[in-house]
């Protein structure tokens, strides 16, 4: 009797052991399965914020704006690569099915190539406010793209600044002529004045402090330096330069075919010196280069145009 008894326990207990093994494999499948879909949903996130950006290319517009919604709150995470040729921003996307409580693994990171984003390298929210500007230097090299999920408070912008605000119409920024009138929670970004993002200097150039940091800008690039984290902006721009000069070198080759065939034409040595600039410039060397950007500009007028 006691032999059964210790049989009929030993089967007890190694059901119970069994069928906690099985529960537990059971839940990490499923939790494996999960992830997996997520991931894969992640992803496709990502790969259609590229894809929603794709309007944004100015073209021969000033600039356009667009407002990208999500019905659950996500990050929206933005990391520029220059290790080579002309660098990349890598898009990946984390979402929080519990109400931010739990944020999931981020998903797999899209490449794009063909254009330069601006923004911190995370963004959290439901909304996502973006708007683009050409990047004029002095020909067109490419279309920036400011991606934020803030709120900002212009304090007394540039009048250029302040009529392009106007005629964009964004959601998530305010002009105001005093600090005292921006609303509540808004990131208050003052010009020639200290706030908490200021701005120092004039339409042309001048820098952005924040965070201890001072970026350098010329003309729009001071969006991206109010935008943007120190990493983000330092990079795109050094990719931004990069296509500058590759840009320079193809006009220089036109411009001998023009001085050849067409109508006497010097710019060849100058853009052979934009591009040599260029091609390895930083954030320190900006005013000077815009110096030979508005020689070059000039020296377009004059003669028969190259661009």
């Amino acid at each position: 009797m006691i032999e059964k008894k210790a049989q009929y326990n030993f089967v007890l207990i190694f059901a119970i052991i069994a069928g906690a093994a099985i529960l537990f494999l059971a839940i990490y499948g499923a939790v494996k399965l999960g992830n997996s879909q997520q991931y894969q949903i992640n992803t496709e996130t990502a790969k259609k914020i590229a894809i929603l950006t794709d309007p944004l290319q100015a073209g021969f517009t000033t600039g356009k704006y667009s407002k990208i919604s999500f019905s659950q709150e996500l990050r929206i995470n933005n990391f520029c690569d220059f290790s080579n040729d002309f660098g990349k921003n890598l898009i990946s996307v984390s979402t929080s099915p519990n109400s931010g409580k739990k944020w999931v693994e981020q998903g797999g990171e899209i490449s794009v190539y063909n254009k330069y984003i601006f923004s911190n390298s995370t963004n959290q929210g439901k909304n996502f406010f973006s708007f683009s500007k050409p990047f004029e230097f002095p020909y067109k090299v490419a279309d920036m793209i400011f991606l934020t999920s803030e709120k900002y408070c212009f304090v007394k912008p540039f009048i250029g600044i302040d009529n392009e605000l106007s005629s964009l119409n964004m959601e998530n920024i305010e002009v105001k002529q005093d600090k005292s009138e921006c609303s509540k929670n808004y990131i208050q970004v003052c010009f020639n004045e200290n706030c908490d993002i200021s701005v120092f200097g004039t339409e042309e150039e001048g820098y952005v402090a924040k965070e201890n940091e001072n970026l350098n800008y010329i003309g729009s690039l001071v969006y991206g330096a109010i935008f943007s984290d120190k990493e983000n902006y330092e990079c795109n721009v050094k990719r931004l330069l990069y296509r500058t000069g590759k840009i320079a070198e193809v006009y220089s080759e036109k411009a001998d075919i023009f001085n050849k065939k067409i109508c006497n034409n010097l710019m060849a040595d100058k853009l052979n010196l934009f591009s040599d600039t260029t091609i390895n410039s930083n954030l320190e060397q900006l005013s000077s280069i815009n110096e030979l950007s508005k020689d070059l500009y000039e020296g377009n007028r004059a003669g028969c145009e190259i661009w």
